[in-house]
């Protein structure tokens, strides 16, 4: 019994409740019959896909959820959700009530008044659309909400709209006219002929469409306020569902507090700490703890350009101090300078008694070590312990976290600095409210240690956590304090060749298609190409017919216009992406680019790279090798030195599938991808042309990401059935290999998960989904994960042994970027044979193979020479 889509909406509406504390609650559902819309337009929604069985079983389940709970939900035959929702709104507006309407609908955003907002629930923030949002985001006023849909339609709602009228051109319209009504009247005011043409050739569709669109606010519920009166409790109902579903974890939480909507009542110790007297008090029990837990507050996101405002501790549960530096003064009420408060907190900072956690400490430590401030002993980092305990989840930010284990309402930052152009710096928060937010989040942090490292036991996870990722977040702190240098004229004769290759290719795609039009406007290509050129469309997405990547390569033998803009768009994301930012992005103070290295951004434990992102730029396209000549070593008599492991992942496919052929191939130093191809096309290896081995090498990494025949088919341009054949002579070949996908399915199956070598977990639940397409990609991910997986502990273990070796030499050597198998170091001319030893020796004994592991050692004055 699948239970997914239950447990979703229960996380959601226990969310909603404690994030908005509302008074009185509905939740609103369509109704299976069909309503006023279907009749009047029985294309309406035709689009939309049949509900998946796996959900549709569930819904009984959702409803006895919110009857247990009591909350009140309405269903109304012959009317859609948003109906009921409208005209709920109806009754509160005309009561004077303060109402949200939590949606993702843009629809609704025509409910939207003084008493009436949109609530969207993202992954971390709250977002709440008032009148001014909703012009901000749709361009135009609530009440033209339907015009506005009258005019471009809604793809998801299969609401046709005017054809060829997008969202700009209906904005124009709608400042020009007030009405829809008042457009198709006097279509003769449009100067445009085309566009008056659409409009006076589609009055009706128009007409209909802001029907269809339009809410009715009027539907025959019976309306009783009291009936909506929230009070969660956990009552034998509430339990009974719980463990009928098997949420074990989620009803433990409703236990430990039998009030869900009483979080706040919380009882906490949160202190400002103003006087040197009582910041000398705390610091003298702190010493005496075992574990206290820091929390930064600062003026951005950025470690290496913010400010550091105020500094939060916790070594008790409930209980916490903030200790105010730079708020402004007006602000603070008494703050600390940073020359009186280092020698009172440098012996707890460098206590070898004292262990230190954080969430994403490794912003903690650069921000502390860019004002003179070092930590030491640190051994926990609740982030990391959430990513390693749940891989697959989107966001590991403790305003989610925190709330899902410890059962604590968490408040965003935005809460104190507000969103947008209005937004501030905490530095200009009140400091009673800051201290508020600041100590809540070390007490957070101190609390989810105890219950992270209880359950990294129980997960075996443990080993993992604390030789691996807790010792890389000393390595990949230190990386981006040493950023890396650029060569500033360079990228400036760089920007100045890719602007006049920009305007060519511009220049060349006006004469294609006849005239001048918007490239980076997917609804002026989609025009150009499908209604002008005619040329077939291939998909269609939410706003009109697709043009990304995929749609332009199948159409570029029709005609060569698409292909001339794929060439457009390759030069134009590398030029404002690469060229034309990075200048932007040299640190003032240092004179390099310093990027954040993420650990927690992928599942298979691949770490990331952002802001900017040095792991994308492309290695093998002449523009990407013209990006990376630009990147240098920062000072004179020093070299790049790049390290690369050589077909890793084929080397841990060996090892873990102990196919017998290529254990031998390594063993014996063969080309791999020259004896797969000499199997496959049943060739001795002197006869193998690089176009065979090429093919081979295609098919050898694919198999590592479950490459299907029609892929094959596509990436070699041949056919089906001779990319199912090379498959097939390949697992022949290889027959290990085939056993081990076969084991390895089959196990993660029974069991859930698959592992790494060095026990890195990956949840695969969908091996059992009913979903063939969905099934199918979660067999991907059990056959790659233990290889790419392996691959990134490898990196991971070398990266933190050549670390240690650094610093126990003394060498000058600076490790600047990891990407993926590669890393990058600066080194000193006189340190280059000793930095290659080094580097090789711990790349290649990392983690012990079966086969040699081989890594390929480079040194330029640039990153492309590497």
């Amino acid at each position: 019994m699948p239970t997914n889509g239950v447990f979703g909406f229960i996380q959601m509406l226990l969310r909603i409740i404690r994030e908005t504390n509302p008074e009185f609650l509905c939740v609103t559902f369509d109704s299976k019959a069909p309503t006023f819309r279907k009749e009047i337009y029985p294309e309406y929604k035709a689009n939309r896909a049949a509900m998946p069985d796996d959900l549709e079983k569930q819904i009984p389940y959702v409803y006895r959820m919110l009857d247990a709970f009591g909350i009140r939900y309405l269903i109304k035959s012959g009317y859609e959700a948003d109906d009921i929702i409208a005209t709920l709104v109806q009754k509160a507006e005309d009561s004077r009530w303060q109402t949200r309407v939590i949606t993702a609908d843009k629809d609704l955003f025509q409910l939207v008044s003084d008493h009436t907002h949109i609530l969207r629930f993202g992954k971390k923030d709250i977002e709440e659309y008032d009148a001014y949002r909703v012009v901000k985001k749709m361009g135009v006023a609530p009440e033209k909400i339907t015009d506005f849909l009258g005019l471009t339609g809604d793809s998801s709602d299969n609401i046709p709209g005017v054809a060829g009228v997008g969202p700009v051109t209906a904005k124009k319209l709608l400042k020009q006219f007030p009405s829809l009504e008042k457009i198709v009247e006097k279509p003769s005011l449009i100067r445009n002929e085309r566009l008056r043409g659409k409009i006076e050739n589609e009055r009706e569709q128009a007409l209909l469409s802001k029907r269809l669109a339009t809410v009715k606010k009027d539907v025959p519920i019976n309306f009783n306020l009291d009936e909506f009166a929230l009070n969660i409790k956990l009552t034998p109902e509430v339990e009974a569902v719980f463990e009928e579903l098997e949420f074990k974890s989620l009803l433990e939480i409703l236990r430990q507090d039998n009030d869900f909507s009483a979080r706040e009542k919380r009882k906490v110790n949160y202190r400002i700490l103003r006087q040197t007297a009582d910041i000398e008090g705390f610091f003298r029990k702190a010493l005496l703890s075992e574990y206290i837990a820091i929390d930064t507050e600062t003026t951005s996101t950025d470690p290496m350009r913010c400010r550091l405002v105020g500094i939060s501790l916790s070594y008790k549960a409930g209980e916490a101090v903030y200790i105010p530096i730079a708020h402004v003064p007006e602000m603070a009420g008494g703050r600390h300078t940073l020359e009186k408060l280092t020698p009172l907190i440098t012996p707890l900072l460098l206590s070898n008694k004292v262990k230190k956690c954080g969430h994403n400490i490794k912003y903690d430590i650069n921000v502390l070590n860019r004002v003179g401030l070092e930590i030491k002993n640190i051994t926990f980092d609740t982030m990391l312990a959430s990513y390693l305990l749940s891989p697959d989840k989107a966001s590991h930010s403790l305003k989610i976290v925190a709330p899902e284990e410890l059962n604590i309402a968490m408040k965003p930052i935005t809460n104190l600095l507000g969103k947008g152009k209005q937004s501030i710096t905490i530095d200009r928060v009140d400091v009673k409210k800051a201290a508020d937010y600041a100590c809540l989040d070390a007490d957070a942090t101190f609390e989810l240690r105890n219950v992270f490292e209880q359950k990294l036991k129980q997960s075996g996870l443990e080993n993992l956590y604390h030789t691996l990722e807790v010792p890389l977040i000393f390595v990949l702190a230190e990386m981006e304090r040493n950023g890396i240098a650029i060569d500033a004229a360079y990228f400036e004769r760089l920007s100045s060749e890719t602007k006049k290759n920009l305007e060519g290719l511009r220049g060349e795609c006006y004469k294609m298609a006849g005239h001048e039009f918007n490239l980076n406007s997917p609804k002026q290509v989609a025009g150009v190409l499908f209604d002008e050129l005619g040329l077939p469309p291939v998909k269609k997405g939410k706003t009109g017919y697709s043009t990304d990547v995929t749609v332009l390569q199948t159409l570029s033998p029709n005609h060569p216009l698409p292909k001339k803009l794929l060439e457009y768009r390759v030069f134009e994301k590398l030029f404002t992406t690469y060229i034309d930012a990075l200048p932007r992005q040299v640190h003032p103070d240092t004179g390099r680019i310093h990027t954040s290295f993420i650990q927690t951004g992928t599942a298979t434990g691949r770490l990331s790279s952002r802001e900017p992102n040095l792991q994308n730029i492309p290695v093998r396209t002449p523009q990407g090798r013209a990006i990376r000549r630009g990147f240098i070593p920062g000072e004179k008599g020093w070299v790049l030195l790049s390290a690369d492991y050589s077909q890793i992942e084929l080397r841990i496919l060996a090892h873990i599938s102990k196919d017998a052929m290529l254990v031998q191939a390594f063993n014996q130093g063969k080309d791999i991808h020259t004896l797969t191809a000499s199997r496959i096309f049943d060739q001795s290896e002197e006869f193998i042309t690089s176009e065979m081995r090429g093919a081979a090498k295609t098919i050898n990494f694919g198999v590592i990401y479950g490459m299907s025949a029609h892929r094959l088919a596509k990436e070699l341009e041949i056919s089906f059935k001779e990319a199912k054949k090379f498959i097939d002579d390949y697992f022949l070949t290889y027959k290990g290999v085939n056993d081990w996908i076969d084991k390895t399915i089959r196990e993660a199956r029974e069991k859930g998960y698959v592992k790494t070598m060095l026990g890195r977990l990956r949840y695969v639940p969908d091996l059992k989904n009913a979903n063939r397409n969905i099934r199918a990609a979660a067999e991907r991910v059990a056959v790659n994960t233990p290889i790419q997986g392996t691959c990134a502990d490898m990196i991971k273990k070398a990266m933190i042994a050549i670390h240690h070796q650094l610093k126990q030499e003394k060498l000058k050597t600076r490790l600047l970027i990891q990407v993926h198998d590669e890393l990058i170091f600066e080194v000193p001319e006189q340190e280059i044979n000793r930095i290659k030893q080094i580097v090789t020796e711990k790349m290649e004994t990392a983690v012990p193979l079966a086969v040699p592991v081989k890594v390929g050692i480079k040194i330029g004055y640039n990153w492309a020479d590497c």
